[in-house]
């Protein structure tokens, strides 16, 4: 153990028995047989001691971190802002060189994805790509390993268990650190999000036919305002407009005058049981 790390794994080390696991992870450094500093995390699941209260055995795993650490290092030497943002949910690390083929990938990536580091090292990274979204993705990498502005869009990679995930990425040019030789990749997985605004999308989708379609006059209203924003072609042929002028008018100027208290009224009841 790194002399300036014993303390802190002594201290965690003493509640791990009673299965004090609030802080069950302890990234610590422990000195290799070679003298080389090594960086590793640590994770207890559980604890087991005997009838004697003697610990005996821990669950967990140790990963080693070093090749990550050296990564943040450097690109925190490069922008000292920028590793803030990277771990703000980009958790998924690999490396890979100018061809796109992997030479490093983390714990993380492999948990989520399924596949051992052995069976990605020397592939290429375009190949797990869906074959939709291969072309850009890889229009992307060339034009980050060119120097030319791009915007990266989200695509998505295939897992061991075929599935797919939607991922966005970061990526950091340090091909030319001795240390790493090699393009850093940052992912996250925003399966969960593109999912979610494709049922929103769809919810909408269904709404405006069903608006559209209607064999009744309908409108949109600005809340506050009444101004019209939208009909259906059953409004502008109830009331003889068309929808250019529709959308010049409010639901004001379409009621007689005795009736538009009482839709200010309803107005007014409608927008407080929806809440703020």
């Amino acid at each position: 153990m790194y002399y300036f790390d014993q303390e802190k794994f002594i201290e965690r080390f003493g509640n791990w028995p009673n299965n004090n696991l609030l802080e069950e992870e302890l990234e610590c450094r422990m000195v290799h047989k070679s003298g080389e500093i090594v960086f590793l995390n640590i994770k207890i699941s559980e604890s087991r001691i005997n009838d004697k209260a003697v610990l005996t055995e821990l669950d967990g795993e140790i990963q080693d971190i070093t090749t990550q650490k050296k990564v943040w290092e450097q690109i925190d030497l490069i922008n000292p802002g920028y590793t803030s943002v990277l771990q703000a949910g980009y958790n998924w690390l690999t490396i890979v060189d100018i061809d796109g083929n992997y030479i490093y990938v983390n714990k993380a990536l492999e948990k989520a994805l399924g596949y051992s580091s052995e069976e990605l090292i020397g592939q290429n990274i375009f190949s797990f790509v869906h074959e939709s979204d291969n072309g850009k993705a890889a229009n992307h990498f060339s034009k980050f390993i060119n120097n030319k502005p791009f915007v990266s869009k989200p695509f998505r990679f295939r897992c061991k268990n075929g599935s797919w995930r939607w991922i966005e990425i970061l990526m950091v040019d340090l091909y030319g650190d001795p240390m790493i030789q090699g393009i850093v990749i940052n992912a996250r997985d925003i399966t969960e999000r593109v999912l979610i605004n494709k049922e929103i999308k769809a919810s909408e989708e269904k709404h405006r036919l069903l608006f559209n379609t209607s064999p009744f006059p309908k409108y949109i209203l600005e809340p506050n305002s009444f101004k019209i924003v939208d009909v259906n072609d059953a409004m502008m042929q109830f009331y003889g407009y068309t929808r250019e002028e529709l959308l010049t008018m409010s639901a004001k100027d379409l009621r007689p005058n005795e009736e538009i208290d009482k839709l200010v009224q309803a107005s007014k009841t409608f927008n407080f049981r929806q809440g703020p």
